[in-house]
């Protein structure tokens, strides 16, 4: 299985931190792991850290953001893949190499400094920090080289992705309900009875705060039937969800209202407190 795209990854190596004088990162090879998720893999990094008088041999992971509860974990797995490429590199004619785990990030905290360093974990960040302790060297320098950070903006999907990219796309065309529902593939539950009029096709609230008695099990319900969103709008779950147990049935499920048009639509499903 090959390995989907590894952005941070990719832009370390091809826009590489400034290193502290005399030090050189130099990549080997680079190791797929298959993995539960997204792309279905993680990449890892053989590398070697040259010195002036000596060469570290380093086993690099890429974590972005990275926070001290991170740390751990990914010193774990870097451990046991270590392992791993020792046996697979097994060679009874010489000791196994001893890759130093080290991690890379966009922009290291001081409290993760100070971790990898009680925790002996090679760290470099994109700002120029980094640490390495190994045997008689130490390196431990702060980054400051400016930081520009993509915005993490939540991504829009799902139902409301769907009806608004639909009405922006046709946004001369005066739609109804019934085929805006086929083309989004969403449907309506509107409280038809008891608190919602519908008069010349719109829809407009009604006594709000009538108290609701739960359909045949005798308890008062004292949820308001103030608007709430429904958990799905597909027909099947609203269906389903007017026949639960301890629901005040006082709606009913509508897929559609031909020729009636989207000025206003509400879900409410009221329940037990």
């Amino acid at each position: 299985m090959s390995p989907g795209p590894t952005h941070f990854r990719d832009e370390f190596w091809r826009n590489p931190p400034p290193l502290p004088r005399g030090v050189k990162l130099v990549q080997q090879e680079a190791v797929v792991v298959p993995r539960v998720g997204p792309r279905g893999a993680s990449l890892y990094d053989l590398a070697e850290v040259q010195l002036p008088e000596s060469r570290v041999p380093v086993l690099l992971g890429y974590r972005a953001p990275l926070f001290p509860a991170d740390v751990l974990s990914q010193r774990e797995k870097l451990s046991a893949l270590r392992e791993q490429l020792q046996r697979r590199d097994a060679d009874p004619r010489s000791l196994p190499a001893f890759r130093l785990p080290m991690l890379v990030t966009d922009s290291a905290s001081a409290s993760v400094i100070d971790l990898c360093e009680r925790e002996e974990v090679g760290l470099i960040d994109m700002r120029g920090t980094f640490f390495l302790r190994t045997g008689s060297t130490f390196i431990r320098v702060q980054g400051h080289r400016p930081l520009e950070r993509t915005p993490r903006e939540p991504l829009f999907h799902g139902k409301g992705c769907r009806l608004v990219r639909v009405l922006l796309q046709s946004s001369d065309r005066r739609w109804t309900i019934r085929a805006l529902s086929e083309q989004t593939q969403t449907s309506l539950l509107l409280c038809a009875r008891g608190h919602d009029e519908t008069p010349q096709g719109r829809l407009r609230r009604r006594r709000p705060q009538r108290r609701l008695p739960a359909s045949g099990s005798g308890v008062t319900a004292s949820g308001m039937a103030d608007e709430r969103q429904a958990d799905s709008l597909h027909p099947g779950r609203i269906q389903r969800s007017i026949h639960d147990p301890g629901v005040a049935q006082q709606g009913s499920c509508v897929a559609d209202l031909p020729g009636h048009p989207l000025d206003l639509h509400t879900g409410e499903r009221p329940t037990l407190r």
